[in-house]
């Protein structure tokens, strides 16, 4: 019994540590959102483009309203709490996994600690339910807690796998074809325009936004090594 209540003192611990960071962003967001009212009452475009915003949020459904603020406190109260070198390592991965629209270093964190809390509760709920004391139950929460913690990482990793799989596949069929346009007597950014323009996939998708850097004056060298680490 003495092993439940100190479990339910650390889970209560825990959700008052997220509850506070999630209280002291709340007044610094609500700080931010009354210095924004006052500015947008500078100029009547402000006040409009404000107006337009508040349509577009209440248009939106009530979960994505209610959803995706919890998720982005909960990412910067977890940024907090996280080691740099954690959130560098996620991020590196976001990249490597093509950078999925609305995925986030914060983000994928915030989904990790709520993964974890989650599992802390199931598996609170499993021991009751089960009987479980002990040994069993230290076991038991904790295997719960480490797979919530690590769901983000699976299917983050899952991506990444998916992808550098993509690349692989077209990735002769792409050295070939810039082999014959060079040899044929084209200029290398023409001959990887040609890749671009006839060789379907996301390894075409990296050497268009390659050759964007290039015209916009990034160095080649340093274009090809951006590309690199978006392919790993």
């Amino acid at each position: 019994m003495s092993e439940i209540w100190l479990l339910l003192a650390i889970g209560c611990v825990f959700s008052s540590v997220v509850l506070v960071g999630f209280a002291l962003d709340a007044s610094s967001s609500e700080r931010k959102r009354a210095v924004r009212l006052l500015e947008s009452q500078v100029t009547n475009s402000s006040s409009v483009r404000s107006a337009n915003l508040r349509d577009q949020e209440l248009a939106q459904s009530f979960g994505h309203r209610v959803l995706v603020p919890f998720v982005g406190g909960a990412g910067r109260v977890a940024r907090r709490i996280t080691p740099m070198d954690a959130r560098d390592r996620v991020a590196n991965k976001l990249l490597l996994a093509g950078s999925p629209q609305g995925w986030d270093a914060e983000r994928v964190i915030a989904f990790k600690v709520i993964g974890a809390a989650v599992g802390f509760g199931v598996g609170l709920l499993g021991v009751g339910a089960l009987h479980l004391r002990g040994l069993a139950m230290l076991v038991s929460i904790a295997l719960l807690v480490v797979a919530g913690f690590l769901i983000p990482d699976s299917l983050l990793a899952r991506k990444v796998e998916d992808r550098q799989e993509e690349v692989l596949r077209t990735l002769s069929d792409t050295l070939d074809l810039l082999t014959i346009s060079v040899e044929a007597g084209l200029s290398l950014n023409a001959a990887i325009a040609q890749v671009v323009q006839n060789v379907p996939g996301v390894l075409s998708q990296e050497f268009a936004r390659m050759l964007q850097e290039i015209q916009l004056g990034v160095a080649r060298s340093e274009a090809f090594r951006h590309l690199a680490e978006r392919t790993d």
